[in-house]
């Protein structure tokens, strides 16, 4: 691909800033794109930004298959979107630090349109609630079908440190006998299937 003689000009911009000047040919938006165009991409995970997940999730299939990549406690093959927010998002919400405001940015997104995988480079500076610097990269590979909504995504992170922040600031045990159980806290297994329980 031949860069604009423009980014020659650039070189006190850091990499991530540069990479928003390729060739609009790396950023189509074209109506006749048969899967997400790049503006697609770029609204859905702007919500992850402003963390809206909600809204996030409404473009992620129900049964999508989601792999979490790596050896640590939130890596699996998850087939279900509530259940992957449960044990993957929720998990590692839990133990941020709300106190102290965190930032989430995409820094870059490759693919979409005639394609239907898309890779988006995330970058989320947070902070543990026992003071952990939480910068984490990664690299979504998500396939899309031609509503616009993901059905497939393989997650790359910083498994260390992904399992540094669950070891450090979980607690080890289930608490005692006296702590109240009002709202479902799965484990790492996640919600089980209750049916042979609950009927």
């Amino acid at each position: 691909m031949k860069f604009s003689s423009s980014m020659s000009r650039l070189p006190s911009l850091p990499f991530a800033a540069a990479l928003f000047v390729l060739p609009a040919v790396a950023q189509s938006n074209s109506s006749d794109c048969t899967y997400a165009t790049h503006d697609h991409i770029s609204d859905v995970f702007n919500h992850l930004t402003k963390s809206d997940y909600p809204s996030f999730f409404n473009s992620v299939a129900d049964d999508v298959d989601w792999n979490v990549m790596g050896t640590h406690p939130l890596a699996g093959q998850y087939h279900n979107k509530t259940v992957f927010a449960i044990n993957a998002i929720a998990r590692l919400g839990k133990i941020q630090d709300r106190s102290i405001k965190g930032n989430t940015t995409i820094v870059n997104i490759v693919g979409g349109c005639n394609e239907e995988w898309s890779v988006q480079e995330i970058q989320a500076k947070l902070t543990m609630k026992n003071g952990l610097k939480f910068d984490n990269r990664y690299a979504w590979v998500t396939r899309w079908n031609e509503d616009g909504i993901i059905v497939q995504t393989r997650a790359y992170l910083d498994s260390a440190l992904v399992a540094k922040a669950i070891y450090e600031n979980e607690s080890p045990t289930n608490s005692s006998a006296t702590t109240p159980r009002n709202t479902p806290e799965p484990g790492p297994g996640g919600i089980p299937d209750l049916t042979p329980i609950l009927g």
